[in-house]
């Protein structure tokens, strides 16, 4: 029998894989895509993933318009983590 861990990962595959073959960049809260894409190498377009603390709407949305002022260049085929003091990005290697 599965569990619900079990069925959040072949979820998090299906999306990753969908987000790929439709050139999207999927924007997360959900750190298992750093595993995803990094531990088994599975394909990606780009990964934006926010750790905040307190989840508020207008912090989150100030860090996407950061984000997405810097271009496709900076966003594409990268790994990016946003918090409350700052924005990390890596380019995703394959």
């Amino acid at each position: 029998m599965a569990t619900s861990g079990e069925f959040k990962g072949r979820e998090d595959c299906f999306l990753l894989e969908y987000a790929f073959r439709e050139n999207r960049v999927i924007i997360t809260n959900d750190k298992d895509f750093g595993y995803l894409v990094y531990r088994q190498n599975l394909p990606t377009r780009g990964i934006i993933l926010f750790r905040f603390i307190q989840e508020l709407p207008p912090l989150k949305i100030a860090a996407l318009e950061t984000i997405l002022s810097k271009g496709t260049s900076k966003i594409l085929n990268h790994f990016i983590v946003a918090s409350e003091d700052k924005i990390r990005s890596r380019p995703i290697n394959k």
